[in-house]
């Protein structure tokens, strides 16, 4: 289970098996794979199937059935997946799972897709039911769905031929479930659903040797998902969660940089990028920056700041709000000079760099939360203007909620401070302070925690650099003592690593 925030790189991480060795990859199939870009308009159908089999129940299911039943689904996309493979079609295991789903699935053709699959493999199990003996004695569809017959055949009749076909010709199959993102969590009537859905992912891949599962879970999500987990540590107990640290980030633009001038500049390559060995350690990413970059920019209040700390600052530590900014640097410097080959980027083009990027990275952060938190805009604009300071109280944060426009308009999903206080975090609007000293403010946020990040009464709360001049929090006329960079944990390049606290 892959967990991180959009633009976080989950889904290259769910398909990172491609990348090892032929022996090792080769062995992957079948390889079954939900899309993404598939789910938005089918999975919410497919959740919704499984909620009318579990609704129409009696007695009501538990969740242990119900994940059975999802875990059952998944092997009826893996029989199809071996259907596919042009190895063993002749064996006693390949004849059986043709038989069973030719059986199960009423249509002409077998569909390709695992989402129309599964879904017609809904419907299958339900006729079959509708018509079955088990109904007419009132035994409930979930306590039934082992013994349902196709073709003379159960379901696990089929997983075993599907696990000794795999064995016999040395593969194991692997399922990619890229999905849950597509999931409007505030639209799911009947939690059990989810709640057995995670039960089958968490135990999926322990229940057998010959096949795999993993599935990306976005973290915007993540939280409410353990919610309604019915057992946290076995559902969650294989997670992955993707935090990045900003050395790490600075490394994947180094070489996307060096892979450009590789084409647009191969005479500047010598000087600029085989000194650095690949960028294979921190020093020497950091080296190759330093050559390009100023060494410090005038920040907001005209102070003098360490150039990389003062970029890496303005994102939330996500591979693609770093490709942004120097994407936007890089090409703005390249249109200055009249040339690709690489030169001293000015202060100027790396100031305005942030300026021009860092409302589109608060328009994603926005976004990506839209579903959870569809009036975060209008809510920090009735609150932040207010506070005339980026480093507050929480105390002082929650008079000024009090006062503002957010405690007496009605908005969706927040109703008191309390709520604010959740969102804004969230969201990673606000941090809670770890250190200050006279030149910034080390500060944790919880996109950087594999946890909610707790406030109490006692805590000084920062505001995140990108949403400071969104939400007019520093202005011009302001003092330049009410104004201290926020490093959120991680922003360093040359800080220890904060993952390993």
């Amino acid at each position: 289970m892959i967990v991180g925030r959009k633009g976080s790189g989950k889904t290259d991480a769910l398909l990172s098996y491609r990348y090892g060795s032929q022996r090792h990859t080769s062995r992957y199939d079948p390889v079954i794979y939900f899309k993404a870009n598939e789910a938005a308009s089918i999975i919410s159908t497919l959740i919704n199937q499984v909620t009318d089999v579990v609704v129409d129940n009696y007695p009501p299911p538990t969740v242990e059935s119900i994940s059975e039943f999802w875990n059952n689904l998944f092997w009826i996309a893996v029989l199809r997946g071996i259907l596919a493979s042009e190895k063993g079609r002749s064996s006693e295991q390949y004849l059986l799972i043709q038989r069973f789903l030719s059986a199960l699935i009423d249509a002409e053709e077998i569909p390709k897709n695992p989402y129309h699959l599964v879904i017609s493999a809904i419907v299958g199990f339900k006729k079959n039911y509708a018509t079955s003996d088990f109904r007419s004695a009132s035994i409930g569809f979930f306590s039934a769905q082992e013994r349902l017959t196709f073709s003379g055949l159960t379901i696990g009749d089929a997983k075993i031929a599907a696990q000794a076909w795999l064995r016999k010709n040395g593969h194991r199959a692997i399922v990619l479930f890229d999905s849950i993102e597509a999931l409007d969590i505030s639209e799911i009537h009947n939690k059990m659903v989810i709640s057995g859905l995670l039960k089958a992912v968490g135990a999926f891949q322990s229940a057998s040797s010959t096949a795999q599962f993993r599935c990306c879970v976005p973290a915007e999500s993540y939280f409410s998902l353990i919610e309604m987990s019915s057992n946290v540590l076995k559902d969650f107990r294989n997670n992955q969660i993707l935090h990045w640290h900003s050395s790490e980030l600075l490394r994947i633009c180094a070489k996307r940089y060096s892979a450009f001038l590789r084409i647009h500049s191969p005479e500047s390559m010598k000087e600029f990028v085989e000194p650095f060995a690949d960028f294979e350690t921190r020093d020497s990413v950091l080296s190759f920056w330093r050559k390009v970059l100023p060494d410090q920019v005038p920040n907001t209040k005209e102070r003098k700041e360490a150039t990389l700390p003062y970029i890496t600052r303005h994102t939330q530590l996500l591979p693609r709000h770093f490709l942004l900014i120097f994407n936007h640097i890089i090409s703005s410097s390249i249109q200055k000079s009249k040339s690709a080959a690489p030169s001293l980027i000015d202060e100027a083009t790396i100031i305005e760099g942030i300026s021009r990027t860092e409302s589109l990275i608060v328009d994603q952060v926005l976004d990506s939360y839209r579903r959870i938190w569809p009036d975060a805009d209008a809510i920090l604009k009735g609150v932040l203007p207010d506070l005339n300071k980026n480093i507050v109280g929480l105390n002082e944060l929650h008079k000024v909620f009090n006062r503002s426009g957010a405690k007496k308009n009605i908005f969706r999903g927040v109703d008191n401070f309390d709520d604010f206080i959740r969102m804004s975090s969230e969201l990673g609007v606000i941090g809670r302070l770890i250190e200050r000293t006279e030149n910034y403010a080390t500060t944790a946020f919880e996109y950087g925690e594999p946890h909610r990040l707790l406030f109490t009464d006692i805590d000084t709360v920062c505001i995140h650099p990108i949403f400071t001049e969104r939400y007019r929090v520093i202005v011009p006329e302001q003092k330049a003592e009410d104004y201290l960079p926020v490093y959120p944990l991680g922003t360093d390049p040359a800080s220890a690593d904060y993952r390993d606290r």
